[in-house]
């Protein structure tokens, strides 16, 4: 940034904002939200039993593990059920700033992928509850910026990648894919060095495979506690891959059918406005909903962006920007390609990856513009208002009808709860 004050003051305003939006009022909803009546009672049955809940058996355990300690911390209440999913947002949000201020080496670009993530309304909602993926895309990310730090002088980087991949494949089995192209990469790096040797990459290949396994399975030390054994693990595992793969909207508790339902399809979330929930409360001048949507419209640049991304990348033989571009395809596609329903938050562990080519496209198209300075204060100005602006609307909060009259219109959005 030009003026260096000014990138502090945007700085603060930034970390003031993520950490604010999660943490204030997150008892607004006081009683259980979305899968909260599941997921808490098997966070503590994990935890006394070392077993899952009968609806929820095939479910890694680390989110529970995490769960417990949130509430040994902050009491079995609403704070100790979120709290957990509100730091690690706020994390989230800190990665991908020094994770894109080591890829693009620029701190304008850094901060509006920061500020887009931290604002968007799936990002941000789900900072508010306690679901995994919030945790899932900071492990990560955590594995991505240990990557990017790797030089060769050290293993401490591919150790510390390895500790994450196997952290976040414990929370959610996303990121398979994520690991296999994080080790090609490290692979590529080892054989264009001055003295490639086997010795490192016999090293890398340990490092993102025995290692995050190991990570992976330690996660399940109540689980073995129990008696169980290598070959019951191993049933398990295929045990719950043939059930998840087999899951049917019928199948699904709760509103979650009509969420899948009325999102649509995978492939139309970065295409269209996917705005789903329900109306709890209105006096026909002020009301209360429960919304689950994608950054609309917002989100529209993300699949242009990465393209856009890859395109520079290959132009530039950029190894940093490709990689970006490739987790998010990679990540993608394995949601494309899922027989399963797939729910909206499911989109979270993308969003990272898209804001990072967002945030490049538009510090690309800024760089060409007279008085860019003044049109990025702009766009900042637009991009928090707008976060500002939703923020009530996906939380609970008491609205104006007219207000959200828009969004309500495009929406699919019933009443009851």
């Amino acid at each position: 940034m030009e003026n260096r004050r000014l990138g502090m003051v945007l700085i603060l305003v930034l970390s003031l904002l993520t950490v604010e939006l999660r943490i204030w009022r997150l008892d607004v909803v006081p009683t259980f939200r979305d899968s909260e009546i599941y997921l808490v009672p098997a966070a503590y049955n994990y935890d006394v039993t070392g077993q899952e809940t009968p609806d929820n058996w095939y479910l890694t355990p680390l989110r529970h593990i995490i769960m417990q300690w949130s509430i040994a911390v902050f009491g079995n209440n609403p704070y100790g059920w979120r709290m957990r999913n509100a730091i690690f947002g706020v994390m989230g949000v800190l990665l991908i700033y020094l994770i894109a201020k080591r890829i693009f080496e620029d701190r304008k670009t850094a901060f509006l992928a920061a500020l887009l993530l931290s604002l968007d309304a799936l990002y941000l909602r789900y900072s508010r509850a306690s679901h995994g993926e919030i945790m899932a895309v900071v492990f990560i990310l955590s594995a991505l910026y240990c990557v990017l730090r790797y030089s060769g002088r050290s293993m401490l980087p591919l150790l510390g990648a390895g500790v994450f991949l196997g952290l976040a494949n414990a929370v959610k089995w996303y990121f398979l894919p994520a690991q296999l192209i994080l080790l090609i990469l490290i692979i590529s790096r080892i054989y264009r060095m001055k003295k490639p040797s086997l010795q490192p990459i016999l090293a890398a290949v340990l490092a993102f495979t025995i290692l995050p396994f190991s990570i992976y399975a330690l996660t399940f030390y109540n689980w073995f506690g129990r008696g169980f054994g290598l070959s019951d693990f191993i049933a398990f595992h295929s045990d719950a891959y043939r059930v998840m793969q087999g899951l049917t909207l019928e199948a699904v508790p709760g509103f979650y059918p009509e969420m899948i339902k009325h999102s649509g399809n995978f492939s139309g979330w970065f295409l269209r406005p996917v705005i789903f929930g329900y109306q709890n409360w209105s006096d026909g001048k002020t009301g209360v909903y429960d919304i689950v949507m994608n950054n609309f419209p917002l989100v529209l640049l993300v699949l242009p962006a990465v393209l856009f991304l890859l395109y520079k990348s290959i132009r530039t033989r950029s190894e940093s920007k490709l990689l970006v571009a490739v987790l998010f395809l990679s990540t993608y596609l394995q949601f494309l390609l899922a027989k399963r329903p797939i729910w909206i938050y499911s989109a979270i562990p993308l969003l990272p990856f898209g804001y990072l080519a967002v945030a490049f496209l538009a510090a690309s198209i800024l760089e060409k513009i007279k008085h860019s300075s003044r049109l990025f204060l702009f766009l900042t100005a637009v991009i928090i208002l707008y976060g500002l602006y939703l923020f009530p609307f996906i939380n609970s909060f008491p609205v104006s009808e007219a207000l959200y009259a828009p969004l309500r219109a495009i929406g699919h959005i019933e009443k009851g709860s």
